[in-house]
């Protein structure tokens, strides 16, 4: 461990947790944006006259949206996968985390936006949307933006370094020398990094 961080390369747990934490941040970010659309689309109605269901159907009604939506489902399957691949990996049992599940992350939101009572005035409302599309959020086909397409890309480069050296890949990402295991603690999970996609491409379905 002294020999990877002098060389400034962390443990690929370490990198996954990282990612975790970012991609579980972009997930919120999303939750707390459509609850801010919705919001607006409230107030809309109430100045028009139209509204029906009020404040009191809001947060049933940003419910129904968010549980609904394919791409958070899939977001959310890609990073329970790599929950459960940092739980294989991390040195002691007190490290793990415990998978994500989107009633909870709508809880934590409700307590979150608007001091726990679950409402937001119209001005912060709009400054959350506007954030929310200047991090790229709000797509239709992923929330957490380059980070999946990030770590695609390291999965392809450390499979050409396993083709190049000759040596087989363990576990770890490593591969079959101490150099290999080195150069994989930076970059992700071999065997594992597959497991991922066995475990994502399971839970993506409606």
């Amino acid at each position: 461990m002294d020999v990877l961080a002098k060389s400034g390369v962390k443990p690929v747990w370490i990198e996954r947790s990282l990612r975790i934490k970012e991609a579980e941040k972009r997930v919120l970010k999303r939750l707390e944006g459509e609850w801010a659309k919705v919001v607006l689309e409230i107030w809309e109605e109430e100045e028009e006259g139209k509204g029906k269901g009020g404040r009191a159907g809001g947060r049933s009604q940003w419910r129904e949206r968010v549980l609904g939506m394919r791409c958070l489902r899939e977001d959310l399957a890609w990073v329970n996968a790599e929950i459960d691949l940092y739980n294989l990996q991390v040195p002691s049992m007190s490290l793990q985390r415990m998978r994500l599940k989107l009633d909870h992350l709508c809880e934590a939101v409700e307590e979150r936006v608007g001091g726990g009572g679950g409402w937001i005035d119209k001005t912060t409302a709009r400054a959350v949307v506007r954030e929310g599309e200047k991090e790229g959020v709000f797509s239709n086909v992923t929330a957490l933006g380059s980070l999946r397409l990030e770590a695609e890309e390291l999965k392809k480069t450390k499979r050409k370094d396993g083709k190049g050296s000759g040596g087989g890949s363990d576990i770890w990402g490593g591969g079959g020398s101490p150099s290999g295991a080195k150069a994989g603690a930076g970059r992700g999970g071999g065997m594992l990094d597959t497991i991922a996609s066995w475990f994502s491409m399971g839970q993506t379905k409606p």
